[in-house]
């Protein structure tokens, strides 16, 4: 039993983007094939078990070396990687301690743990074979879940824990068992079925044990003779060389006879008259040219039935070894067959490929970039490599045109997102570095990552910068006392004082405008939060929705004990508002390259609009279509957007 797997995820992937895996087993004769494919997540190291006691029932206390972090009802996978003993899925019933867990395993056996051993967290996945006897996947259906992260509006490094989503893979198969063997022998009066080629491991991964009751059936065995002969009245066969090996009695099918067809089919041997003739209970006909065939039956047919299994083992010399309760009766020439369970259940084989240390990242790939990247999407993981391959996890960081000076407000909130995993002792710090108009370094400062996150946003926008608390100047002077004569800063990673990205320059952009500046934040394709000035006329407008019903008018005059009608009784009435704000957003005017950021905005899911105050608001992009230009054909442009605020308000 094997998977190939034909297609595997990248070590790098992007979330919300396609993450295919293609596999095949080795059994596709078999009955009722199915795969299993499980996400695993969430490791925990086994350290020992015991039988406990849980309402009533004799379970399994599993005791792991470090916190296991599992909760009540969740679907765990066990992972015995060398006798696959115990191996496969349970829930976990109870939870004992934060290293203790119960689950729903009655040991037969002591677990015997001869190296490490795993539980999970999983994702499971079941599937039928398709046309080419594959199952073919798209892994992001599901892990797009696991990695996302809302926006925190803070002038602090806050950890970016759900952008990464680290797992691994397990793929199995469940369908009818079949032993298949190369032969019968005798044993203690009964009768054992072995395959030489089974190896020691073949029979530890057995779904049969002892006391199993299984189904035998014999393949048909075949002698080829050379011709017919008679034999006192009756028809016989017979071969120069090769002995027939038939007892007498058995049921054959003749095949192989042209002249006479009537001598071939079902018929039985009557009589055995040497070792490679037979005489049967037909009638001899008539002599006929020589003509050979095949003579096909089941020497033991005793052997085709339901039994117990009483051994089963390897065997250096006849390998894979099954013992039965079925009397022998006879020695053969080697004849195979195939041992099922009497039953016909389903057995299940929970781990036959495992696939280790993939990463997935809340990013999307277009189809486009997805083609032409080799599937390879590390180009935005920050990690301890060579200089030039490491980028900060940004579409800033990816764009073809070199040496840009991105625009940006003193008032802007925006947060780049650094994925560093597996960087070693040294954590990645945000590096800032402010020049003025004349291109001379007047502050230079690092955002101290002091937590050592791994991953983490860090903000990048200059008010907020000022209000980190945990900054460590290291030339010039200090952002709160040069931040008017900014003219452009540069944004990198350095670590150990050694840098560790690839930079992104950030040019103020603090044009006088007549209206209020709203920014629009968003969430890049590779997780980042960029935000873009919207600074231009804007409408501000009020959607309403209003429920109305309809009541009697008039009041009663209860001192009085008279009806009569007053200005303000009401017939129909709102029972129900709800109301919210929309805008028309208008950029200033853009440049060429900026189509790309504008456009990374446009196909955003989370968007979030800065209102002139500082506050950021959820929102939705109304617009549906944008046309985006060209400085050849338009030279000056901008952009208009009308979004909703996705609050509600409601009176009653």
């Amino acid at each position: 039993m094997a998977i190939t797997i034909k297609t595997e995820p990248n070590e790098f992937s992007a979330g919300y983007s396609a993450i295919p895996l293609r596999v095949l087993s080795d059994e596709t004769d078999v009955e009722n094939l199915k795969y299993n494919i499980q996400v695993t997540y969430q490791e925990s190291e086994y350290a020992s078990s015991v039988p406990v006691d849980y309402n009533g029932l004799v379970y399994t206390k599993i005791t792991t070396v470090l916190d296991h972090g599992y909760t009540l009802g969740d679907v765990v996978l066990f992972y015995n990687p060398v006798t696959e003993s115990y191996s496969g899925t349970y829930i976990v019933k109870e939870i004992v301690s934060s290293t203790e867990f119960v689950i729903d395993l009655v040991l037969g056996a002591p677990i015997v743990a001869t190296s490490t051993s795993y539980f999970y967290r999983i994702i499971p996945y079941s599937m039928l074979p398709d046309e080419d006897y594959e199952a073919k996947l798209d892994l992001s259906n599901s892990i797009k879940d696991f990695v996302t992260q809302d926006i925190e509006d803070t002038g602090e490094i806050y950890e970016a824990l759900n952008t990464f989503f680290e797992y691994g893979l397990t793929i199995g198969t469940e369908y009818k068992y079949v032993f298949e063997f190369e032969d019968n022998f005798f044993n203690a009066g009964n009768v054992g079925f072995n395959n030489t080629s089974g190896t020691a491991l073949d029979v530890a991964n057995s779904p049969f044990k002892i006391g199993d009751q299984i189904n035998i059936q014999q393949d048909l065995y075949e002698w080829t003779y050379d011709d017919n002969t008679f034999s006192a009245g009756d028809l016989a066969f017979t071969s120069a060389l090769v002995d027939h090996n038939i007892p007498l009695g058995t049921q054959i099918n003749v095949t192989g006879q042209i002249t006479e067809p009537s001598y071939n089919g079902a018929t039985t041997v009557t009589e055995i008259i040497d070792a490679k003739t037979i005489k049967v209970n037909k009638p001899f006909i008539a002599s006929t040219p020589a003509e050979g065939g095949s003579i096909f039956g089941v020497i033991t047919p005793s052997y085709n039935t339901v039994g117990t299994i009483t051994d089963i083992y390897y065997d250096a010399v006849l390998g894979y070894v099954i013992e039965t309760n079925i009397p022998y009766t006879i020695a053969t020439p080697p004849i195979g067959g195939k041992i099922k369970f009497a039953d016909g259940r389903i057995s299940d084989f929970p781990i036959e490929e495992k696939v280790d240390d993939l990463v997935a990242y809340n990013s999307v790939f277009t189809k486009r970039q997805y083609e032409f990247s080799g599937n390879d999407f590390d180009s935005y993981v920050v990690q301890a490599r060579t200089f030039d391959e490491n980028n900060l996890s940004t579409i800033l960081s990816q764009m073809d045109v070199k040496n840009l000076r991105f625009r940006i407000e003193p008032s802007s909130k925006s947060w780049l997102l650094c994925q560093s995993k597996d960087v070693g002792v040294f954590k990645a710090n945000p590096l800032i570095t402010c020049f003025n108009s004349s291109d001379v370094v007047i502050s230079e400062f690092r955002i101290n990552n002091y937590q050592d996150f791994d991953n983490f946003y860090f903000p990048i926008g200059i008010e907020q910068m000022i209000l980190n608390s945990n900054t460590t100047l290291i030339s010039g002077s200090s952002l709160s006392t040069v931040k008017d004569d900014v003219s452009y800063y540069r944004v990198e990673l350095d670590r150990n004082t050694n840098v560790a990205s690839n930079n992104i320059v950030f040019e103020v952009n603090d044009d006088c405008s007549r209206y209020d500046i709203y920014h629009l934040c968003w969430k890049d394709a590779f997780g980042s939060w960029l935000s873009y000035p919207f600074k231009y006329i804007q409408k501000n407008i009020t959607e309403a929705e209003r429920k109305v019903y309809y009541q009697k008018e008039g009041r009663f005059d209860l001192d009085n004990d008279t009806f009569g009608y007053d200005g303000f009784s009401r017939g129909d009435t709102n029972y129900y508002n709800r109301y919210r704000d929309k805008m028309i957003l208008n950029s200033g005017w853009v440049e060429e390259f900026e189509n790309e950021i504008i456009k990374d905005l446009f196909n955003s899911s989370n968007v979030m609009v800065q209102e002139p105050d500082g506050l950021l608001v959820a929102c939705t992009i109304n617009t549906n279509k944008q046309e985006f230009f060209k400085k050849q054909t338009d030279y000056l442009f901008q952009y208009q957007f009308e979004i909703t605020l996705s609050s509600n308000e409601y009176r009653k």
